[in-house]
């Protein structure tokens, strides 16, 4: 294939031009390269708008927080919980899935699913590059595209996840990204949706401490079960169904004070924290604003507050958060 003698001007990957990123997937996943729209009237197209895009996973240069994420991301359990159930909610109807994850950054659903849902196949797709080839270095099927210009075929997957970083994509085009995950599915296929309410903990800690606190800032609005329904509807999804979701923290450590400080480590990581917070407030704010309701808590059977347990040497720390998760089928 090659589509880029045309576009050569720029770089699919910072390291990769497009002909060469497919020669490598096609030689290590041909499953994925099967998967790409190659010969589609839109592709040029897309890989050009592609080149012209930055956004703040890159690198933590120009107000930007990809390497303080990525250093956070190595540790795959702290998602886990939630991660885990997304992923069941693609296991019911079909046997093996091959499950699309839109904004997976550098792979750590993809790495859930290794250790827990070994049989499910998962292309994590980011439109940051620096995310796709932390992926791709890791071993990890990825793919470098838009969540509403998708390089992929129609009818291609059985699953399609748009989940930690819905309320980043721009309002005017979120419908359009929907109708794109519906374009991609197979006709028994399920989209899922994941993000947190507006007047949930999540969205109280990004407009209070993100926002204020990091070089990229935070000024995204967060998603309503309405607002998710009405988007996917006018999106053209049908039988959607709207859940709330425990999706916590959850830091360890070989003692009470490992545990806690791994998730200050985190959170700064994660968000892209500044030097203007020190640890101890990153950790006294959290402490402040991750509080479930005594109704969620019950739910769940889980502390309201940030807690921890264990013995041994072996301690854990959790967080805890409630999403919301829409489900909508073709």
């Amino acid at each position: 294939m090659k589509l880029n003698e045309r576009v050569d001007a720029y770089q699919y990957l910072p390291n990769l031009d497009f002909d060469t990123y497919y020669d490598v997937v096609k030689d290590k996943w041909p499953w994925v390269s099967n998967l790409i729209d190659v010969d589609g009237c839109d592709t040029e197209r897309r890989l050009v708008d592609l080149s012209s895009v930055k956004n703040e996973f890159e690198e933590n240069e120009a107000a930007g927080r990809g390497d303080s994420y990525r250093d956070a991301m190595r540790n795959t359990g702290v998602r886990s919980v939630g991660m885990s159930q997304l992923l069941q909610k693609f296991s019911s109807s079909i046997g093996n899935p091959l499950v699309l994850d839109i904004l997976g950054g550098d792979g750590e659903l993809a790495r859930v699913a290794a250790s827990e849902y070994p049989h499910f196949r998962v292309l994590t797709s980011d439109l940051a590059g620096r995310m796709i080839e932390s992926a791709m270095a890791q071993e990890i099927p990825a793919i470098r595209q838009s969540a509403e210009d998708l390089l992929l075929l129609d009818g291609s997957v059985d699953g399609v996840l748009i989940a930690y970083g819905t309320h980043h994509i721009d309002p005017e085009q979120r419908k359009r990204a929907y109708a794109e995950g519906l374009r991609v599915l197979v006709a028994d296929g399920s989209l899922v949706v994941h993000d947190f309410a507006p007047d949930s903990c999540v969205a109280t800690w990004f407009r209070e401490v993100v926002h204020p606190s990091s070089p990229a800032g935070h000024d995204y609005v967060h998603l309503s079960a309405d607002q998710l329904t009405d988007d996917l509807t006018k999106a053209g999804a049908k039988s959607i169904s709207i859940s709330e979701m425990y999706d916590p923290f959850i830091c360890e450590g070989t003692s009470v004070k490992a545990a806690i400080d791994n998730l200050g480590f985190y959170l700064r990581g994660m968000y892209g924290l500044t030097a203007s917070l020190s640890d101890d407030q990153i950790l006294e704010r959290a402490r402040e604003i991750f509080v479930l309701s005594a109704e969620q808590a019950e739910r769940w059977h889980v502390s309201p507050n940030i807690s921890v347990e264990g013995k041994h040497h072996t301690y854990r720390v959790t967080l805890p958060r409630v999403a919301l998760v829409a489900t909508a089928f073709k």
